[in-house]
């Protein structure tokens, strides 16, 4: 039996060069997981077409807002921030080097502002946002 793999190992996609759609769910793993396992897209992936996102339950937290980004290390901590903006950073290479938009889907609970999904999406992933090359998506 060969031993566990450590949970920050990421996905090795580089001999996958045939992918059209990559859906991520940003779950345990975390951003980190996420943004390791898109550094292994190479300019092979001429196929690839999609990568989207499940953004996590953080973003139904209300004391996340756009009044107060700063609010967002806060409750989601410093590391955790860092490696948000490190995705936020791996989108945007994404985007220059294969021209794909970042597809974000979240969930809208009942009696949820729409703009607060937005909000908090545009503190965790500002470049993105800001360039608006990602699509936000409401699902469920």
């Amino acid at each position: 039996m060969s031993p566990a793999k450590p949970e920050s190992a990421s996905a090795d996609l580089s001999r996958a060069t045939r992918l059209k759609d990559v859906v991520f769910m940003c779950g345990r793993q975390g951003a980190e997981w996420v943004s390791t396992t898109l550094r292994t897209i190479t300019p092979n992936h001429r196929n690839l077409q999609q990568i989207s996102l499940y953004v996590p339950e953080v973003l139904y937290n209300t004391t996340l807002n756009r009044a107060n980004p700063a609010n967002v290390r806060g409750v989601i901590g410093e590391v955790t921030h860092e490696q948000w903006l490190g995705l936020d950073r791996r989108f945007v290479q994404l985007w220059e080097s294969h021209s794909i938009r970042p597809k974000l889907l979240y969930y809208l609970p009942p009696g949820e502002d729409l703009d607060g999904p937005t909000s908090r999406v545009e503190s965790l992933l500002p470049e993105i946002m800001r360039r608006g090359i990602a699509d936000l998506v409401r699902w469920g």
